[in-house]
């Protein structure tokens, strides 16, 4: 497993490409209330910075808050469950990744 500085850039890039599709998908389709927006954004942003060992469960847990908040606070449902399909996907990734250990 790299380090946490080696890991970095391409954290940063998948998280660049993870706001650029986030932008998009709000202007063409989703239209979040700013709210959701900014949570989403810190959650990507946030979860580039983690160490590479638990970046995808810090972005899991983001994305199934921000899933729970989107249906319940603001009746977005579609937002809701696409949240918590990319939660549910991610979370079952970062188990995997997690228990490798850390020189898999």
């Amino acid at each position: 497993m790299p380090t946490y500085r080696q890991a970095l850039p391409g954290q940063l890039l998948r998280a660049g490409l993870y706001l650029v599709v986030l932008v998009a998908a709000h202007f063409f389709w989703l239209h979040l209330k700013p709210g959701i927006l900014w949570t989403l954004v810190a959650v990507i942003a946030g979860a580039a910075f983690v160490p590479p060992r638990f970046s995808e469960l810090a972005s899991a847990a983001g994305f199934l808050i921000v899933a729970g908040v989107a249906y319940f606070n603001y009746g977005q449902t579609a937002v809701a469950a696409l949240c918590a399909v990319f939660g549910v996907i991610t979370l079952i990734s970062g188990v995997r990744a997690a228990s490798r250990g850390p020189y898999a």
